[in-house]
């Protein structure tokens, strides 16, 4: 989960209620959901051009956005997931 900007924002204006739903569905049945949307909104806010630069079409994070940001968080998660479990 990672803001969409420019065209994709127009088209999806109710992505944030969207991500909302997943989170709250997560919550009442105790799965683990790794939100990505706080680190990429933190990027997209401090640093447009490094936010189009992991980000590139708008809307899908390419390889390096996904070896810096998706991949260790998923990572981080899981590992404490299965310890905590």
């Amino acid at each position: 989960m990672n803001p969409v900007v420019e065209i994709h924002a127009d088209q999806r204006p109710q992505l944030e209620k969207l991500n909302n739903v997943y989170r709250k569905i997560s919550n009442e049945n105790e799965f683990l959901l790794i939100d990505h949307y706080p680190a990429w909104l933190t990027i997209l806010n401090a640093d447009r051009k490094e936010f189009d630069k992991l980000v590139p079409d708008g809307i899908y994070p390419n390889s390096e956005g996904h070896r810096r940001i998706v991949t260790p968080k998923n990572l981080k998660k899981i590992q404490c997931h299965f310890i905590e479990a």
